[in-house]
């Protein structure tokens, strides 16, 4: 039977029946199991010891029979895996509208696997993707005598770029919100946002979803050696005469252990915006943000369409604007996400982009 996990430092359960340990309190409350101070963990009983992950796993976080339930006092409910050791030996891919948890009362290791929230284009959304306080972006115009604007790249750790405009300027270009200020619960990163629609009714490419949220916690060590990833989606391309999508920003990624080495690669990277439709063809679509690595993903381009979209944001570089166009305009690229490392620098050489922040 599978324990809700709170975020809480308390556990209301029956002592009698769980074998739990600690004190009673006379509301029948128990400490129980913690672990984490940036999401606070626990279970009534010991965790199970040991997870590997050894064949490809692609978790639904709102379904898997893996995740249990952790509460967050001003964020959205977290799928937690529990355990005393958790070994990433194959790709762990997580989506859902509950952003994961990794907890370990010793060690986590990821590598030779990968541990991928991010959100890819035509698929569902990473976990937790979009749970930020996003801002609103100014919306894109549509056509109004032939080409529409492009959707702004999302915003989150950085601004997205700009969308393009559409019709020889006469089609509002989309307006990138403002970035988010550093997260003190466990969220997704934001999306982008739509392209303009044609004078002909054809649809404006759709927005790329924001990278989700990962929150690895240890009570002895996390070490990677591959990657972990919450980056953003790429836009889609717009249909003739419409607007490109925006990429999606990166999300979230947390590391708290008493040692934390990075050999390999944390990436929340946004996706790429989407070209425009041109006067008789399709725009194409952007790029995802790297998943293993900290180049930033391309902007959608091609003959025959409308106005290019903007590079997504990377550690190289910022998130590129859309470009303006008679036909459809393109899709800004997506800004970064956050890496936040709780109490300490990491060890290790590995690639971060964003940069990390010790929190």
């Amino acid at each position: 039977m599978l324990l809700t996990l709170l975020a809480g430092c308390t556990f209301k359960t029956n002592a009698a029946t769980d074998g739990a340990t600690g004190d009673v309190g006379s509301d029948g409350s128990m400490p129980g199991y913690c672990i984490g101070t940036f999401a606070k963990i626990c279970r009534a009983t010991p965790p199970p010891s040991l997870l590997t992950i050894d064949a490809v796993k692609v978790l639904d976080t709102d379904h898997d029979p893996l995740c249990t339930v952790v509460t967050q006092p001003n964020g959205p409910e977290i799928c937690a895996l529990y355990y005393g050791e958790i070994q990433i030996n194959n790709q762990l891919v997580a989506r859902g509208s509950r952003p994961l948890a990794l907890a370990a009362t010793t060690a986590i290791t990821v590598g030779p696997g990968v541990v991928n929230v991010s959100s890819q284009r035509g698929q569902s959304a990473g976990a937790g993707a979009g749970t930020a306080p996003c801002g609103q972006p100014g919306h894109p115009g549509p056509s109004t005598n032939s080409g529409a604007g492009g959707g702004a790249g999302g915003s989150f750790g950085s601004q997205g770029g700009n969308g393009g405009y559409g019709g020889n300027t006469t089609a509002a270009a989309g307006s990138a919100a403002g970035t988010v200020s550093v997260p003190g619960w466990l969220v997704g990163g934001c999306a982008g946002d739509a392209g303009g629609d044609s004078v002909t009714a054809m649809s404006g490419g759709v927005a790329g979803q924001g990278g989700g949220g990962v929150y690895l916690v240890a009570g002895t060590s996390i070490t990677v050696t591959n990657s972990v990833a919450a980056s953003g989606a790429g836009g889609t391309g717009g249909m003739t005469e419409a607007g490109g999508g925006g990429g999606g920003a990166g999300g979230l990624i947390v590391f708290e252990a008493p040692a934390v080495t990075v050999s390999g690669h944390a990436i929340a990277n946004g996706g790429g915006g989407a070209q425009g439709g041109g006067g008789g063809a399709f725009g194409f679509s952007g790029a995802d943000g790297h998943v293993t690595d900290n180049g930033a993903a391309n902007g959608g381009y091609g003959t025959g369409g409308g106005g290019n979209g903007g590079g997504g944001s990377s550690l190289i570089v910022g998130a590129g604007a859309g470009a303006g166009n008679f036909y459809g305009g393109g899709g800004g690229g997506g800004g970064l996400g956050y890496i936040l490392v709780i109490g300490h620098a990491p060890a290790g050489l590995g690639d971060f982009s964003p940069p990390y922040m010790v929190r």
